[in-house]
């Protein structure tokens, strides 16, 4: 299934967020994650299931500023 990842169009096997995650690489807990502009909370993404096309943004939190 393709979807755009942080602005990068990208192909996943998986339907759900949190099992697309670990399918990337982002296995750490601390992650921010939006769907289509909307926040999906830690908890709804083992069942957020994602769609084609879907505009996924996932981003560590930085110290500093």
């Amino acid at each position: 299934m393709k979807i755009i990842l942080n602005g990068a169009k990208t192909d996943v096997l998986q339907g759900t967020l949190s099992a697309a995650m670990i399918e990337l690489g982002y296995v750490k807990k601390l992650y921010a994650t939006a769907v289509n502009g909307n926040f999906v909370r830690a908890t709804e993404r083992e069942t957020y299931v994602l769609k084609t096309n879907d505009k996924v943004e996932i981003v560590a939190p930085r110290a500093g500023g």
